[in-house]
């Protein structure tokens, strides 16, 4: 093989490898020291390359591990440890991570952000679990595509404490305001995006954020100490920085974004740990994990969850048992 011939590494072949360095730790316990040690480099270099940090690592060090993986032969299905676990548990993910970064720096420095995903990606569990660290001062608002100007200033009222059941929006605001200038708050707005419809041929298409906006303003006009923290699907990234005009004000204030990413085969492999599952079947899952559009955070839960269920805890996890439950799953959407 020529060496331009050896360059080239299909982005499938090298993904396979990442997922089986992570198999064989989890499988046979061989750790990245001991891979390096028997390839010959160092330690840094696959691991930088297990996590999908080294891009340019040359054929030569492909062909290595191939060869590795060949004399080592096929790895043994993992072997169920007592309490073995029954459901998916949560794990403090990169996702987590960075959604714990998110809402530190809106709240500690008085900023708004903004946290995009795509559906399944874990904003809300991850959203949740900072809220439980710092309960009493976020409010985190799940925002409805009913919601009209007045019923999201309600919805703030509410969770102020604040008697805001009637009266106009503006002495609704009122109320709002002079609640969050008296004490420090991050509130979190989930499913921000349904509060923005830019093809709307209404005027009322960007009043909702801008109500947002204008909260945030006057709190601190008042030398008040408010975060807010949009968080939604990259729909909801277009919408504001790319939007019309109106939005003009409320990307301006947005100083910090973060974008969520499919879990890596790190984060992957620790959330399936303790589970009894055939290898093919583990590589399915690792895979369908970082399908944006056919799996993700939450289809792994569902089908993990579910398959514990059919097959009992400890019992093996197969591909045929993955189809059964993702038919099941599937049938479950509809309304008989």
């Amino acid at each position: 093989m020529t060496l331009a011939a050896a360059a080239y590494i299909e982005d499938e072949e090298v993904r396979e490898l990442r997922q089986w360095l992570h198999m064989l730790r989890q499988t046979r316990g061989v750790n990245f020291q001991q891979v390096a040690d028997q390839i010959g480099v160092s330690r840094s270099l696959v691991s930088q390359f297990a996590h999908g940090k080294k891009k340019d690592i040359g054929p030569d060090i492909i062909a290595k591990l191939k060869q590795y993986r060949q004399d080592i032969g096929d790895l043994p299905s993992p072997v169920p440890a007592e309490g073995t676990k029954r459901r998916l548990e949560f794990t403090v993910t990169e996702n987590v991570r960075l959604t714990v970064y998110l809402c530190h720096e809106c709240a500690t420095k008085n900023i708004m952000g903004m946290l995009v995903g795509y559906s399944g990606a874990g904003k809300t569990t991850a959203l949740r679990y900072y809220t439980s660290r710092r309960r009493e001062d976020v409010i985190t608002i799940t925002a409805d595509p009913t919601f009209t100007v007045k019923e999201l200033l309600r919805e703030l009222g509410d969770r102020l404490g604040e008697t805001v059941s009637y009266g106009t929006s503006r002495n609704i605001m009122r109320k709002v305001v002079a609640a969050l200038s008296a004490r420090p708050r991050l509130i979190i707005i989930d499913e921000a995006n349904q509060l923005v419809n830019i093809n709307a041929r209404t005027g009322d298409s960007t009043k909702k954020l801008n109500t947002l906006r204008a909260v945030y303003d006057q709190v601190r006009e008042l030398g008040g100490h408010i975060g807010i923290v949009l968080a939604g699907t990259p729909e909801l990234m277009v919408a504001v920085m790319d939007g019309p005009p109106s939005l003009a004000q409320l990307r301006s204030r947005i100083r910090r974004t973060v974008k969520l990413n499919p879990p890596g085969p790190e984060d992957t492999a620790r959330l399936l740990e303790g589970f009894n599952i055939a290898p093919d079947a583990y590589k399915v899952l690792m895979q369908r994990a970082q399908d944006t559009q056919n799996g993700g955070l939450r289809w792994l839960e569902t089908t993990v969850n579910a398959a514990v269920d059919l097959v009992g805890p400890g019992g093996l996890i197969t591909n045929d048992v993955i189809e059964e439950v993702d038919t099941v799953i599937l049938d479950d959407t509809f309304d008989w």
